[in-house]
């Protein structure tokens, strides 16, 4: 029995009465095809890489005009062009369009494949039209985590020869683009688990050192200052040994939530030890740092804190950028400085 992935294509057109989901089909060497896409897919290093090849490859496979991915953004629920082979740029940077009732709709909400062509229902053909003209498109939902997230999409300037099992080959590929998808999700998932602590939500100090070196690289090249502050929880022993540790770690959570809303957006913070927390202010010189931790302090003075109502000082340390510093300078002096402000009863300390 010949398999109809491996038929032989004909030589002849499809007319418009064969053109049917069942007649349309694809070349030979489909399997291949599906399994280069799969070994990508298995040493993906980035998503857009993948996916570009897949589109690649069955660009070239089904002799079409172009492929596109395309998804919905989860924040707006417009459509966007993700990855495409063979269309124009500056039509793709500008692209957005709802999911709207038409073929697109259908896709999204009730069909996992459709196809139309210019002498079919015209506004199916309008639907699916980007910004060329086609003779045949062919579409496969892409999901994620069971959910329509977008489509893969053929587009044909002329009528295809006829083969099989089109469908199976698109669906196929919309499934290994949907894992695609998923693999990237959860590696930045997990990259972004490896960089924070759980507990409070604030970079790990490794994480927060590869950045602050990348702020002192810049801060070098541009002249700009740069300031590392270092604070802890003046009472946080005796609140340990008074309430215990799942309050005190309450304590140190609700406390970094008033300094996450006095944070400027380009300010990073790090967990530095149990009731410590380290910062680098960019383009901030000794007075602005000075006043940005009196407003700090100031606030987290007037605080209460947790159901047991605690209150809490600072203890804070600080240091500016020299010129023959190197990142791990300006962090050893911070640490120094705090730790003359535990010692001296100083709240706010610069070395």
């Amino acid at each position: 029995m010949t398999d109809p992935l491996s038929a032989n294509p004909s030589d002849k057109f499809i007319s418009k009465s064969d053109f049917t989901q069942e007649s349309m089909a694809i070349p030979a060497e489909p399997m291949g095809c599906l399994s280069d896409a799969l070994a990508l897919l298995i040493n993906q290093k980035y998503a857009e890489h993948t996916l570009h090849e897949i589109l690649y490859a069955l660009r070239k496979l089904l002799k079409a005009h172009a492929t596109v991915i395309l998804l919905k953004d989860p924040h707006s629920d417009y459509l966007h062009i993700k990855s495409h082979c063979n269309m124009s740029y500056r039509f793709v940077n500008t692209y957005r369009r709802s999911v709207g009732k038409g073929i697109v709709g259908r896709l999204f909400y009730a069909d996992h494949f459709v196809m139309t062509d210019a002498d079919g229902n015209v506004d199916d053909y309008q639907d699916l039209r980007l910004d060329f003209d086609y003779t045949v498109a062919a579409a496969a939902r892409i999901e994620l985590m069971g959910r329509a997230a977008g489509y893969l999409a053929v587009y044909w300037d002329r009528r295809p020869d006829k083969y099989v099992s089109l469908e199976n080959l698109l669906r196929g590929l919309a499934a290994t683009c949907s894992m695609s998808l998923l693999m990237q999700d959860h590696g930045e998932m997990i990259d972004r688990l490896r960089l924070m602590d759980q507990d409070s939500g604030l970079y790990l100090f490794s994480a927060f050192c590869s950045r602050l070196t990348e702020e002192w690289k810049r801060s070098r090249r541009y002249h700009q200052p740069l300031a590392v502050a270092l604070l802890d929880l003046a009472n946080f022993k005796e609140v340990i040994n008074t309430y215990g540790l799942t309050t005190g770690a309450a304590l140190y959570r609700d406390v970094v939530s008033v300094l996450k809303s006095l944070m400027r957006d380009h300010d990073v913070m790090c967990r530095f030890g149990a009731d410590e927390v380290m910062f680098y202010f960019p383009n901030t010189d000794a007075d602005g740092a000075r006043k940005l931790l009196e407003r700090i302090e100031t606030e987290v003075l007037s605080r209460i804190f947790t159901p047991e109502g605690i209150r809490t000082a600072l203890n804070i340390g600080y240091a500016v950028l020299d010129s023959n510093d190197e990142p791990h300078d300006i962090i050893w002096r911070s640490q120094k400085a705090l730790h003359t402000s535990r010692v001296s009863n100083r709240p706010i300390v610069m070395l």
